[in-house]
């Protein structure tokens, strides 16, 4: 007997839902277990594909997306972000199941870690209430949060898988370059891409330096740091505290970029030495780290407790406020970057000159450089003549590469005398400012 017409529609439809499933579980079986292992040079084919995809997200996450959809932010943020990096979540994720070294997922390393992340909210929050608080420009309205939370997941997913599988597929070739290149890489990917064209200044320049990227790298140092001892998961864990907190949080510490720059390369540093000595002190976290630095068995104790790694602590964090020091002027030297060319042949553009602040105008003297303010503009000229007047001592001063000399500059005006030139160093902030 035929079957009617609706019985025929009903059968079709469920029998290609029935094979669609089946190939979508084939193919989640064959990423979950493949079926053979990448060979070094396989290994280093592919980290070129997942480093070639993250390339193309970032422009298309960074670049495309606002521009092509600026009049649909819902659209790039909930959708199309997602599915980019998504996307590159999964190829990570299968090329890392290829690999032959690969450490297996701890869950406990990845709790750790995560705790660690809460330790260094817990810093940003004691930084809050010492210098204030003030509104995020992140987080919104309750319903937005969900929304709000997939994004994340995919873009920490993303990235985070990325960075595990790259790591680990260079590390056989060598570990330092490794370590040091995947770290840079996603440090890169974790500055937005308007951060490098707005740089227009020195005070931007130590803001978006100092305040932004500092943090940054150092956070991608632990994460990296993290991938080595715990592959893919303890990273996501560190990561998902400190951007939970940013993006859900009402209110955020209202910081300048120099408390930004002690927090965040301090925080790290602290999060890591915790990291470890709470993974030390698991069975599983004390044969990794064995296996890792090669120790013998039941060193652990003696390597967790060593006073080397606290010196090296020491003079790191010595290091980092000696340099936060000088940036800031507190040893009566601060830098400051030629952006012109009026000081040619003496001084080229880029160049970086170490000002000595605070000096009596009465020991300056002719032929000396100084910077002084010409209403809101600073100026770095040569002096070519003094005078005192019953207002005060007046410089007459002129670019080596000018044929008039500047107004007459008070006393009050001069801010420095340049006793140091760096030639060079500031190209980089100029190329970025000029871009």
């Amino acid at each position: 007997m035929t079957q009617s017409a609706p019985q025929r529609d009903q059968q079709i439809p469920a029998g290609r839902w029935a094979q669609i499933r089946a190939r979508i579980g084939a193919r989640v079986h064959r990423l979950r277990h493949p079926d053979g292992t990448h060979s070094l040079q396989q290994s280093l084919r592919a980290s070129g594909v997942v480093l070639g995809y993250l390339a193309i997200a970032y422009w298309l996450t960074g670049w495309l997306f606002p521009r092509v959809l600026r009049n649909a932010p819902d659209f790039n943020f909930y959708l199309a972000q997602p599915l980019v990096w998504g996307g590159l979540a999964v190829l990570a994720y299968a090329m890392w199941r290829r690999l032959d070294d690969a450490p297996r997922f701890s869950r406990t390393l990845t709790w750790i870690a995560f705790f660690a992340g809460v330790f260094h909210v817990g810093l940003l929050v004691i930084a809050g209430l010492v210098f204030g608080f003030g509104d995020s420009p992140i987080a919104g309205r309750l319903v937005n949060y969900p929304k709000n939370g997939f994004y994340l997941l995919t873009l920490l997913l993303g990235v985070e898988t990325a960075r595990g599988f790259v790591y680990h597929a260079w590390h056989r070739f060598n570990e330092s370059l490794a370590f040091a290149g995947t770290a840079v890489v996603l440090f890169i990917v974790s500055v937005p891409a308007v951060q490098w064209t707005t740089i227009y200044d020195a005070d931007r320049f130590f803001e978006v330096v100092g305040g932004r990227w500092a943090p940054a790298l150092a956070l991608s140092i632990l994460a990296t740091w993290l991938v080595r001892l715990g592959g893919i998961g303890p990273s996501f864990g560190y990561r998902a505290a400190l951007l939970s907190f940013e993006w859900f949080s009402p209110v955020l510490p209202d910081l300048g970029w120099l408390v930004l720059l002690l927090v965040g390369v301090v925080a790290p540093i602290a999060a890591a030495e915790l990291a470890r000595s709470l993974y030390l002190d698991t069975p599983g976290g004390e044969a990794r780290f064995a296996e890792l630095e090669g120790w013998d068995e039941g060193d652990a104790e003696d390597h967790a407790t060593g006073e080397t790694r606290w010196w090296g602590l020491i003079a790191t964090g010595a290091v980092i406020v000696a340099m936060v020091l000088f940036f800031t002027g507190a040893f009566g030297l601060k830098p400051f970057i030629i952006s012109g060319i009026s000081m040619e042949p003496s001084f080229s553009e880029g160049d970086v000159a170490v000002v000595r602040t605070g000096v009596d105008p009465e020991s300056l003297r002719v032929d000396d450089v100084i910077r002084f303010r010409d209403g809101r503009i600073p100026v770095i000229h040569r002096i070519i003549a003094i005078e005192d007047t019953t207002a005060g001592r007046v410089f007459t001063t002129r670019g080596d590469n000018v044929a008039r000399p500047d107004p007459p500059v008070s006393a009050d005006q001069v801010e420095g005398k340049v006793v140091l030139v760096i030639p060079e160093v500031g190209k980089l902030k100029l190329w970025l400012q000029t871009s």
